[in-house]
């Protein structure tokens, strides 16, 4: 019998230990992903700098979404962590262009070589995770990162089901694989994982709707 792709990959890694692209995942308290990320692999550091920043999560495709929270009053902190590859030792000048001259710049790197993660953390706990790679991902790579969120489910390729009610379908992000229990969803690209508590989608969508109820009435103001 054929093993299914993802069960044979966990084996894989279980096997070899420790194929780690990043170790986050949805649901874990803010504490527990910055002391595996930040200080078990010593390749990981917090993005403190108020221009970069700004530059990364303007960029990023989750931003606008979020904004949509804080400007509705909801707090939420938007976490953006670099993560270096192999033996590189994590350091903000790394996420900055240099000049003509060799020297630091103020243009930020856009795609900074390594791992950029944004994270929402919802009373400190996780509740989207935007991976974002300075190349294409492997398949190893985007596996191993889905099996860090599998939790004792298990990873459905497609859209959660739309024929039950009580089952939440995502409005605001786009959705790939969701998991079995429906805790998570998740959308793989080539160079990015996006995962997220579909609660948080929910609430993002409602919040949309009620202000665009609010503004109708003056957008049709004397038709």
């Amino acid at each position: 019998m054929k093993l299914p792709r993802f069960f044979g990959l966990l084996t894989i890694l279980l096997c070899l230990g420790s194929i780690s692209p990043l170790s986050a995942r949805v649901g874990e308290s803010r504490s527990d992903l910055e002391s595996r990320l930040l200080r078990s692999s010593d390749r990981g550091m917090v993005v403190t700098d108020n221009d970069l920043e700004e530059h990364y999560r303007s960029r990023s495709q989750v931003s606008k979404q979020i904004e949509t929270l804080e400007n509705e009053g909801v707090e939420v902190d938007y976490i953006i962590y670099y993560k270096v590859s192999e033996d590189m030792v994590p350091s903000s000048n790394r996420l900055w262009m240099d000049d003509s001259k060799g020297r630091r710049s103020d243009r930020p790197v856009s795609k900074p070589e390594g791992w950029l993660l944004h994270v929402i953390y919802f009373k400190d706990i996780s509740v989207l995770e935007y991976y974002s790679r300075s190349q294409s991902m492997t398949e190893v790579e985007s596996d191993g990162i889905l099996i860090r969120n599998v939790g004792e489910s298990r990873w459905v390729k497609g859209k959660p089901p739309s024929d039950d009610d009580t089952i939440i379908q995502a409005h605001v992000f786009p959705v790939s694989f969701y998991r079995e229990d429906l805790a998570i969803y998740a959308n793989v690209k080539s160079d990015s994982i996006l995962l997220f508590d579909p609660r948080l989608d929910e609430r993002i969508h409602r919040l949309q709707t009620e202000k665009a109820e609010r503004e109708a009435p003056e957008s049709l103001d004397g038709f």
